[in-house]
C-alpha cells in the first residue's frame, strides 16, 4: 500500500499521523500541543492526585483536557511520571488514552467525563443500568487492552502496579460511548526472554507489610511471600503472566451482580481455571483468553 493510501485510510477511520491528534468536534488532525500553546490552556479544577502525578481538568479552545503534572510531594516518583509520558507516546492507539501534547513535565491527554473504570463501576448510574452483555463487554475490552500491551509496538509489557482489584481498574478510563482505554502506564515493565526488567515489581517489599493486599489473593502466587519466599531476595523473576492470573477477579468485579453473571462465570470457568494455574508458564496468553471471551460474548 502506498503512503498516500495509508494516510487516506487513516483519515477515513479517524486516525491521525504520529505526533498529531484530533478530538471530538475537530475536523482535522493537528500537531501535539507544546509550550507555545500553554497560554491557550486554562486550568479549571483538580481531578485526582497520586504519588507520581496530580491531574487537573483543563480547557483548550473549548475542549476538555486532563492536565497532568508531577506530584512535588514525591520527587522520587519523577521517573514514574516520565516513564508514563514515554509509554503514552509509544503506545498511541485505540487502546490507550489519547495524547494531546506536552510542555516540559506537563502532560496533556483527552479528558473523559465518566472517569476511571473503577469510579464507573462504583458510582455511575450508567453502569447500574447496564445489562449483562454490556458489562461483559467491559471485561472483553479489558482483555483486548491486555493483549495489546503483551504484544505492543514497545515489546511485551506487564502492568506492575496492580496490587488490588479496585486499584487496577482505576488505571483505565471509560469513554462517553462506554469504551475502555488504559490511562496509567507509570509502572509498565518490559519483558524480554520471559524475564521482566527489574526482575520483581518495585513495590514487592512494601507488599510484605500489607496484609490487606495479601489477603485479597489478587496477586499472582509468584508475587506473594510464602514458606520458601520470606525475603525480597527469595522472590522469583516475574513476567506478563502475573497479569493473566488477575483476569478472573477483574472480570467478576466488572460483571458485578448483573442478572445472569453466574452463568457467564460458569462458561468462563475452564479458561479462568487455566489463568489461575500455579505455574506461570502453564497459564494461557491474553490472546487465547480473548478468543474464549469472544465465544462467550457471541452467545449473549
Amino acid at each position: 500500500m502506498k503512503l498516500s493510501e495509508i494516510l487516506l485510510l487513516g483519515k477515513l477511520i479517524g486516525a491521525c499521523p504520529e505526533g498529531e491528534f484530533k478530538l471530538s468536534g475537530m475536523k482535522e488532525c493537528r500537531p501535539y500541543l507544546t509550550c507555545e500553546d500553554i497560554n491557550d490552556i486554562k486550568i479549571r479544577r483538580k481531578i485526582n492526585s497520586g504519588m507520581s502525578k496530580m491531574v487537573l481538568h483543563a480547557k483548550w479552545k473549548g475542549h476538555s483536557l486532563a492536565y497532568s503534572i508531577p506530584n512535588k510531594n514525591y520527587p522520587d516518583r519523577m521517573g514514574d511520571f516520565r516513564h508514563n509520558a514515554s509509554m503514552l507516546k509509544k503506545l498511541q492507539s485505540k487502546h490507550v488514552v489519547k495524547l494531546v501534547g506536552q510542555c516540559e513535565d506537563a502532560l496533556l491527554t483527552e479528558f473523559h467525563e465518566q472517569g476511571t473504570l473503577g469510579d464507573f463501576v462504583e458510582s455511575s448510574a450508567v453502569y447500574k443500568e447496564m445489562n449483562l452483555r454490556e458489562r461483559f463487554k467491559l471485561a472483553h475490552r479489558y482483555l483486548e487492552i491486555l493483549g495489546f500491551l503483551h504484544d505492543s509496538p514497545a515489546g511485551t509489557r506487564v502492568m506492575c502496579d496492580t496490587n488490588m482489584v479496585k486499584g487496577t481498574v482505576k488505571q483505565y478510563l471509560v469513554t462517553k460511548d462506554n469504551d475502555v482505554v488504559v490511562n496509567d502506564l507509570d509502572d509498565l515493565r518490559l519483558v524480554e526472554n520471559g524475564e521482566m526488567e527489574g526482575k520483581i515489581c518495585g513495590h514487592a517489599e512494601f507488599l510484605f507489610s500489607r496484609p490487606d493486599i495479601l489477603g485479597e489473593n489478587f496477586l499472582a502466587p509468584e508475587q506473594r511471600p510464602s514458606k520458601t519466599r520470606r525475603t525480597i531476595s527469595d522472590m522469583p523473576i516475574l513476567n506478563e503472566k502475573i497479569d493473566i492470573y488477575k483476569v478472573p477477579a477483574i472480570t467478576a468485579y466488572l460483571l458485578g451482580d448483573a442478572e445472569g453473571h453466574n452463568d457467564i462465570m460458569d462458561l468462563l470457568a475452564p479458561i479462568h481455571q487455566a489463568c489461575l494455574r500455579e505455574n506461570p508458564s502453564k497459564r494461557p496468553s491474553a490472546g487465547l483468553i480473548q478468543k474464549a471471551y469472544s465465544k462467550v460474548l457471541s452467545r449473549f
